[in-house]
């Protein structure tokens, strides 16, 4: 992995996969994809979990979910029903299912979370709202968990090409701007002044448009200066999420092909 402290002054995308500056526009850290690695654990409301690596394996302390280096009799194991449990960091709410190996859903859990339009065209929401809701969907799984079921793996999805934009400690700057907002016309059509929509196209998959998170970090940079020089590091939704649950800060191809940022 590789990180980018400071925006490059060349007019290019990215190098080996990793995130890098198109244009010249000020001291952001894009971090590029990786596994996670060594994350610390964190409380989720009693019980401890603790995400490792892709799969974000998960334990509780309390024996209600025990982790591979539990130590159980091999019987015991014989009788544990294993689960991974799914995450959907949606635009309305937040959705989580445990499921089996055959595919079965055997939990359920959902928080909503508002949406805020401080002016038409713009869509935002608090990255602490769906925080809140995730910490809510998972205690609330976590409660209705029988002994003999044995959580494996959680997995993300969510919704795509939001700024979340974050200060050197990793605290929140500002509300996220969503991939439904419109306020960054004026942020594409600079992007395109300084590099050829083809350019784009060629070496990204997309062109620069108005829900694409680069475009949002040109309008912070033009429309709240004071809140633009603060930002270190910016991450999509369920990015922002992985960062709270595992300390580490990562994106994946498919998220990070939205970002106008990446070389595919």
């Amino acid at each position: 992995m590789r990180t980018l402290d400071r925006l490059d002054r060349t007019p290019r995308l990215g190098i080996n996969g990793t995130y890098q500056a198109i244009p010249p526009i000020g001291a952001v850290r894009f971090t590029g994809w990786a596994a996670f690695v060594n994350p610390p654990s964190i409380q989720l409301g009693g019980n401890h979990w603790k995400a490792e690596r892709f799969g974000s394996v998960c334990e509780a302390s309390e024996g209600r979910v025990q982790s591979s280096s539990t130590t159980t009799s091999r019987e015991a194991k014989k009788h544990m029903t294993d689960l991974v449990i799914g995450i959907d960091l949606g635009t309305s709410g937040v959705k989580a299912l445990a499921v089996d190996s055959s595919g079965k859903t055997v939990l359920e859990a959902n928080r909503s979370y508002p949406l805020l339009t401080p002016q038409p065209g713009w869509t935002e929401q608090r990255p602490q709202d769906w925080w809140d809701g995730v910490q809510g969907v998972l205690s609330e799984i976590a409660g209705q968990l029988e002994l003999s079921q044995n959580i494996v793996c959680i997995s993300f999805s969510g919704q795509m090409h939001g700024m979340v934009p974050l200060d050197s400690s990793g605290e929140v700057i500002r509300p996220a701007l969503l991939w439904n907002d419109q306020r960054t016309g004026d942020a594409v059509a600079w992007l395109e002044s300084k590099v050829p929509r083809q350019t784009f196209i060629e070496r990204g998959g997309n062109p620069p448009i108005t829900g694409f998170q680069l475009p949002k970090v040109v309008w912070l940079r033009d429309a709240e200066p004071e809140n633009y020089a603060r930002v270190r590091h910016v991450l999509f939704p369920k990015d922002y999420i992985n960062f709270k649950l595992t300390g580490q800060m990562h994106a994946e191809p498919s998220d990070a092909s939205g970002s106008n940022c990446f070389h595919l």
